[in-house]
């Protein structure tokens, strides 16, 4: 008894909710092929679109569609996507991060007056509140804050979301809402079972029995949070800086950053100077240096600088201007300088001169007078060295005088300059 049978290949088809042009494209796995030299492998050809039965299988369209109404002459960059609720809707408002890639895609026709004034394309969000966002052509001009100017008076325009594996192949190029085969060909092997953990990198882990590529759950959209860790140069700049007045370092995440949904703030750094010692400030020369001093830099984390100071020789002299009662005292016989110290030791033989309208009462005009220190301000003069160091027998001033007076040291000194 011999019967026959038939053999005949069911083709399925696509049936995708919102995309119904996947009915044209032939789902499941095409066909597999081993060849003889692969023991362990084989390829599989597939579409990557699924058919269950033929019913329709439910898919998101990811998209938000708005109305606007934009005057063509503003010079406008905001375009409000969301909507207040009513009585009769509820409110809407978009979900989209600062950094997110979205396209607008509407009939180009002439005579379609019902699309904003961009062209069709991808755009990149930034944040202005949500129900309102700015475009950018891309990332970097996102960072400046190069918006694209939107002017239309639209109804039910439509942005829709976009990301990395949207457009890699599952939908076309010419038609970004298109979905369409992958016609795909994959090389299968026998899984590989060993105790080695491997990190999972974003993107493709296999396919199912259907022929339907799946992904891993790792997306390679990534969102930034929590504190800023470190902080890596990439270019030290023009070797130019000062350390004593350092550049100022600001991390900054845009105008619109509120630390929620339009970037990061609060952090604060500064920065680490490195390089060598160009130049010493003087701020103070010191006073009455008998031989040269060592010069020592310390702190700041950095060692082996040398340096070397570069000395002057000069005359000290002190003003006494005598029309200022503060400054000469007769009861006291004491002369007080008016701005810092005198600078004078116990004994120091000075010369008295006079430039005003009339001398200190009891001092002559290019007289040898040796001094004796009060405190770091006031000083006596007397005519014996030994009385100034003992402090005894100082000159007894009898009248202020009028003018600038001058106590000059006769001796040179040093300081740093």
């Amino acid at each position: 008894y011999t019967k026959k049978f038939f053999i005949e290949r069911k083709l399925n088809k696509g049936n995708l909710k919102n995309f119904p042009e996947t009915k044209q494209y032939l789902s499941d796995v095409q066909t597999t092929y081993k060849r003889r030299t692969l023991k362990d492998s084989c390829f599989v050809m597939s579409s990557s679109i699924p058919n269950y039965s033929n019913e329709e299988l439910p898919t998101d369209f990811r998209r938000i569609v708005f109305s606007t109404n934009i005057s063509s002459d503003a010079i406008n960059t905001i375009v409000n996507v969301g909507q207040d609720a009513t009585p009769t809707q509820s409110e809407v408002t978009h979900s989209f991060y600062t950094g997110d890639s979205i396209v607008y895609f509407e009939d180009t026709d002439e005579n379609n007056t019902n699309r904003l004034n961009i062209k069709n394309g991808r755009y990149f969000v930034t944040v202005v509140d949500n129900k309102n966002i700015r475009l950018s052509t891309s990332l970097t001009n996102l960072y400046n804050k190069v918006y694209v100017n939107i002017t239309g008076n639209v109804i039910d325009n439509t942005f829709y979301y976009v990301d990395y594996f949207d457009v890699q192949k599952v939908l076309s190029e010419e038609n970004p809402f298109r979905l369409s085969s992958k016609r795909l060909v994959k090389k299968l092997g026998i899984p590989i079972n060993d105790s080695i953990k491997s990190k999972t990198i974003p993107g493709k882990i296999g396919i199912l029995n259907n022929g339907v590529e799946i992904l891993n759950y790792k997306s390679k959209t990534t969102l930034k949070y929590g504190s800023i860790v470190d902080i890596d140069v990439l270019s030290s700049g023009d070797e130019e800086y000062d350390v004593i007045n350092p550049p100022e370092l600001k991390i900054f995440d845009g105008d619109n950053a509120d630390g929620i949904n339009n970037g990061g703030i609060g952090a604060t750094a500064h920065a680490n100077m490195v390089g060598s010692v160009r130049e010493i400030f003087v701020i103070d020369g010191g006073f009455n240096y008998i031989e040269e001093p060592t010069v020592r830099v310390f702190g700041g984390g950095g060692s082996f600088c040398a340096a070397k100071p570069v000395m002057e020789t000069y005359r000290h002299v002190v003003e006494i201007d005598g029309e200022d009662g503060d400054q000469v005292d007769i009861s006291s016989n004491l002369l007080t300088v008016s701005y810092g110290d005198h600078l004078f030791t116990p004994g120091e033989e000075v010369v008295y001169k006079f430039f005003g309208d009339s001398l200190i009462g009891g001092l002559e005009h290019n007289t040898i007078y040796y001094v004796g220190v009060e405190d770091s301000i006031s000083f006596k003069l007397y005519k014996e060295q030994s009385d100034a160091l003992s402090r005894t027998n100082p000159i007894e001033l009898t009248d202020f005088g009028l003018g600038i007076s001058v106590i000059e040291a006769t001796q040179n000194k040093k300081r740093i300059v």
